[in-house]
């Protein structure tokens, strides 16, 4: 995933408003200074954040939520 895919992403989700990068990186488990260097390019992204991220957009909760 590329810089200019994530912060697609996180405008389709509308994680680009007021509070959006709290709300983001809470759904990704990162926190907000590894969200902003995602955002930048300062930080690869890493493929599991990039299924992290089609999953938060499909509405999958975490495995471990389930029942199984």
């Amino acid at each position: 995933m590329k810089p200019q895919d994530f912060n697609a992403w996180l405008e389709h989700m509308g994680f680009d408003a007021y509070g959006g990068n709290q709300k983001a990186a809470e759904a990704l488990g990162v926190s907000i200074a590894t969200l902003k260097n995602y955002k930048t390019g300062t930080t690869a992204i890493p493929h599991a954040v990039d299924l992290a991220c089609t999953a938060v957009s499909n509405g999958l909760k975490p495995w471990s939520e389930y029942k199984r």
